[in-house]
């Protein structure tokens, strides 16, 4: 299958992941999540809240090879910061178009793909693997997003006999930036 994608430095993402059924499944769960956090970010009265959110939509945008929409995303987060409303209010839409515009190019890709969606498809082990356990907590308590997502994406490799619903989880938490909540139930699967 060709991985070109409108939008995407697609060359890079594989090298980046090292693995396209990795890679295929972190645009998957960027098209899933990512809107949750364009909907934060329609609403500038809390600024903190902005904040968080175009930097998740960066970090994402960033792992995706997404390098337009992370450039929108890092400028708007530098903002945000700055308390700078004009620059929000004039380049917000320019943000909420162009993720709006890659997601939906990553959704008809994977439609139109021949990638496996099934979890039925997945091999099956007892237990998450512990060192990736460890490693996503260690991406949780530096709040690196980018490795954090790789980890996940090798962590949804397989079907958990235990743990079933971890990998859905993790990438809704990871979407929310709630670091600590990850980092306190992974401390508790550690322990």
């Amino acid at each position: 299958m060709s991985l070109k994608i409108p939008g995407l430095d697609t060359d890079k993402g594989m090298i980046h992941f090292g693995d396209e059924e990795v890679y295929l499944k972190v645009l998957e769960s960027f098209i899933k999540h990512t809107p949750n956090n364009l909907e934060k970010i329609r609403d500038y009265e809390n600024i903190d809240n902005y904040r968080i959110a175009v930097h998740t939509i960066k970090g994402s945008s960033k792992s995706i090879c997404a390098a337009l929409l992370g450039e929108i995303a890092e400028k708007l987060e530098k903002a945000a910061r700055e308390g700078d409303l004009a620059y929000i209010k004039a380049n917000t839409g320019i943000l909420l178009d162009e993720a709006e515009k890659i997601i939906e190019t990553i959704s008809d890709f994977l439609t139109n793909s021949l990638f496996p969606q099934g979890e039925d498809l997945k091999p099956e082990k007892d237990f998450p693997d512990s060192d990736i356990i460890s490693a996503i907590k260690a991406a949780a308590d530096n709040y690196d997003m980018d490795v954090l997502l790789k980890k996940i994406a090798e962590l949804d490799k397989y079907r958990y006999k235990s743990h079933l619903h971890l990998v859905k989880w993790l990438l809704e938490q990871a979407e929310k930036s709630e670091f600590d909540v990850i980092q306190k139930k992974l401390q508790e699967i550690l322990a």
